[in-house]
């Protein structure tokens, strides 16, 4: 299966809605979006798990990094929608707590009126050759 990303900007808060496998295949491909959207002055991302069916160590690590990235330039970066076994591996590694959203914070759907800017990468699917 492939991956790919999408992003679309809400009022302060950009979703990285995330489909497919995120594992070593798919770093690249996550990373260069929240690089370019914390370089752009983003304070805001929320990265939607809902559609990701598998996550491995990569994945988690990559996870890891992009939050941490984001907190050096004074960006939250957090996670929501992970069901099943990725659900699963945020809880048995503790991480769900530490990349779930802050407290408080509008981790919560902003208004679907109020969209703006919706751009989707191409897949990444060298097996489907």
């Amino acid at each position: 299966m492939g991956f790919s990303v999408s992003v679309e900007s809400r009022e302060t808060v950009t979703t990285l809605t995330l489909v497919g496998e995120l594992d070593l295949a798919a770093r690249a491909e996550f990373e260069g979006p929240v690089e370019r959207l914390v370089s752009a002055g983003e304070r805001q991302l929320r990265i939607d798990l809902t559609a990701v069916t598998f996550c491995d160590s990569t994945g988690l690590s990559t996870l890891i990094r992009a939050k941490r990235a984001a907190a050096e330039a004074g960006c939250s970066l957090y996670v929501v929608g992970a069901a099943g076994m990725v659900a699963d591996i945020l809880e048995t590694t503790q991480l769900a707590a530490y990349l779930g959203p802050p407290a408080r914070s509008p981790a919560s759907v902003a208004p679907p009126d109020r969209a703006t800017n919706v751009r989707v990468t191409n897949d990444n699917s060298p097996n489907d050759a």
